[in-house]
Parts: structure tokens; C-alpha cells; sequence
């Protein structure tokens, strides 16, 4: 029996390629400090991501028009310095606290689209379509049993079917993780 191929996610070259990110706060100083934030922020569709990196970017801009308008000897220069280090310190501290969170996301899309369509699923040889399954075909999925079926088809009579499968997540109460889990097994 071979062995499963090891989860390419745990490898240290797949954590290094995919903090590549952290680059832009490193490298660039002052205005764009928070760029590596907002690209991983928008593409993860975190707010808490970009919205720091927004605001990296615009700090880290206001410094860097009053530093040359200050005099270098003056206490002014030197505060205004000293905040432009400041907000690229803080954007690099910041960015490496998130990419943990960053590679734990690419991870779980690597682990999505690495995932086995609905054919593949033990021997399946087709997904469940929630508009026209019995209670008895649902009772079959993961995580249903013969009750919630009966909600499920009740509250689809009701409705007169489901135009989404999120619209049947929500009417059998399934949790993201659980809907995460159905994915191939449910059809409209």
C-alpha cells in the first residue's frame, strides 16, 4: 500500500513561498508599509488585514510629507523621523503577526482546491440534489440525521425548493465547517 503524499502546507519551502508578502513592509519605507497587508487582506477578504495596511499606508505617507518640510536640527524633524520609523516598525510587527494567519488560510485553500470532486467522494457516484432528495437520501450525508432530514424537506416544501445550497446550509442549520464538509455532496 503506498504511503499518501505529504501535505505540501507543512513543508518550510511552501511557508517561505507563501510569506514572500512580507517583503513590501521590510522593504519599502514608509509610504507603502502596509501594501503587503491590504494584498493579502483584499485577497483573504479580511478587513482586519487591509485596514491596518490602509492605514500603514496613509501614516507612513503624512510622515514622509512633513519630514522634509521640518528642519532636520529641529525637535520637529526629529519627532517626525522618529514617527516614520515608527509606522514602518509597526507595520512590519504587525505583518509578521498576520502572515501566521495568512499561511493558515493558504492552507486551507490549497487544501480546497486540492480536494476530491463529488465522484471521487468513497465511491459516490453523484452529489445529492437538495431540491429533489428524500429525507432518507439526506439522512445519508455526514452530520444528518433522520430529524434534521425532516426539517430540511419541511422547510423546503416551504419554501418551494432552495435556489442556492447556502439557502439549504441555512434551513438545515449547518455550520460552516459542516457546510465546508458537504461541499461535493450537494447539488441544486
Amino acid at each position: 500500500m503506498p504511503l499518501p503524499a505529504a501535505d505540501p502546507t507543512t513543508t518550510l519551502s511552501w511557508r517561505i513561498r507563501n510569506s514572500g508578502w512580507l517583503l513590501l513592509p521590510l522593504l519599502t519605507l514608509g509610504c507603502f508599509s502596509g501594501a503587503g497587508l491590504i494584498v493579502i487582506g483584499i485577497r483573504a477578504r479580511r478587513m482586519g488585514w487591509w485596514l491596518p495596511g490602509a492605514g500603514y499606508i496613509l501614516a507612513g505617507c503624512g510622515t514622509m510629507i512633513i519630514l522634509p518640510r521640518t528642519d532636520p536640527a529641529s525637535s520637529a524633524g526629529g519627532l517626525a523621523f522618529l514617527a516614520m520609523l515608527g509606522v514602518q516598525a509597526a507595520a512590519v510587527v504587525h505583518s509578521f503577526w498576520v502572515n501566521d494567519g495568512w499561511l493558515r488560510w493558504r492552507a486551507e485553500q490549497a487544501r480546497y482546491q486540492n480536494s476530491a470532486p463529488a465522484e471521487a467522494v468513497e465511491g459516490r457516484s453523484m452529489a445529492v440534489n437538495v431540491n429533489t432528495a428524500s429525507a432518507r437520501q439526506l439522512a445519508g450525508l455526514p452530520g444528518f440525521d433522520a430529524a434534521r432530514a425532516e426539517r430540511v424537506v419541511a422547510a423546503r416544501d416551504a419554501r418551494q425548493g432552495f435556489p442556492r445550497v447556502a439557502d439549504f446550509a441555512e434551513a438545515a442549520g449547518l455550520t460552516h465547517d459542516e457546510l465546508r464538509q458537504l461541499r461535493y455532496w450537494l447539488t441544486v
